[in-house]
């Protein structure tokens, strides 16, 4: 299973949007994929029209209940081959919930390692910060995607993101790798929008997708409707993004050699200290 998690501190930069419709279009690739959803918010889970009648319990009690299951509170959704692990706002107390726990870092990876269905994809949608929740998902996961805006100061927030996500591989899950990081809700009519894409290409060239996310008023009216943007607008530039996207991330990952990305961190530091 190809772990993920789909992480950004900041609040608004498609996080959600992202995970539920890069889901989809792996989907239509052919993938089975699951999405976990590790938000408070619970966007994910109600963004696919599932409502606390649907489930019994949610991925706050997979953390806290050693003895529950992940595939327990799986759930299908409308979308063949997408099934949702939900969240609902209990997850805002996880914090103090596992505070005293030995393993409170380690509780998403134990419960997905337990995990007997084959899913080819596995996306967690993290909440915009840096708690126990996002740390739960980035020693469970193999990869990071980070969702960005095409904005200079985005900058800013990635190098304090870098620094969490450098410490986690560190002290508690070697493996993990920034897989890429995807420009999300582009403005092309805005002056300053391709130089602040620039600045990231130039600096981080082998881990930027190609392929960005335009700006289209599709996204919010699919959120209002419970729909992925292939449902709701197949046409829109949005559906055709972020099929794009999901194709690129699937040569990317068949491309990774054994060690990906090697000293990505260290450029990352050279980088982001040379534009403070």
């Amino acid at each position: 299973m190809n772990i993920t998690a789909i992480i950004n501190q900041k609040g608004g930069v498609a996080k959600t949007t992202t995970s539920i419709n890069l889901a989809a279009g792996l989907v239509k690739q052919g993938a089975k994929v699951l999405l976990i959803d590790l938000d408070p918010q619970a966007n994910s889970t109600i963004s696919f029209n599932i409502g606390p009648d649907d489930f019994v319990n949610s991925t706050a009690r997979v953390l806290t209940d050693p003895s529950l299951s992940l595939a327990s509170v799986i759930v299908p959704t409308k979308i063949k081959n997408i099934y949702c692990a939900p969240a609902d706002p209990s997850l805002g107390s996880a914090d103090i919930n596992l505070a005293d726990a030995g393993d409170k870092q380690f509780r998403l990876k134990k419960k997905i390692d337990g995990l007997n269905a084959a899913y080819d994809f596995i996306f967690i949608d993290c909440p915009p910060s840096l708690g126990l929740l996002p740390v739960n998902a980035l020693t469970a996961s193999r990869y990071v995607l980070i969702p960005l805006l095409a904005q200079y100061l985005a900058l800013e927030g990635l190098k304090h993101m870098t620094v969490s996500i450098e410490k986690v591989k560190n002290e508690l899950n070697p493996d993990l790798e920034i897989l890429g990081i995807l420009f999300c809700m582009v403005d092309t009519s805005l002056r300053m929008t391709q130089p602040g894409i620039d600045l990231v290409r130039e600096s981080f060239k082998d881990i930027v997708l190609k392929q960005v996310i335009r700006l289209c008023p599709s996204f919010d009216e699919a959120v209002v409707m419970k729909e992925t943007i292939f449902e709701y607008a197949p046409e829109s530039t949005g559906a055709s993004d972020y099929a794009a996207a999901a194709a690129e991330l699937l040569a990317m990952l068949k491309a990774i050699p054994p060690k990906p990305f090697a000293g990505i961190f260290d450029r990352l530091r050279r980088v982001l200290r040379s534009s403070a």
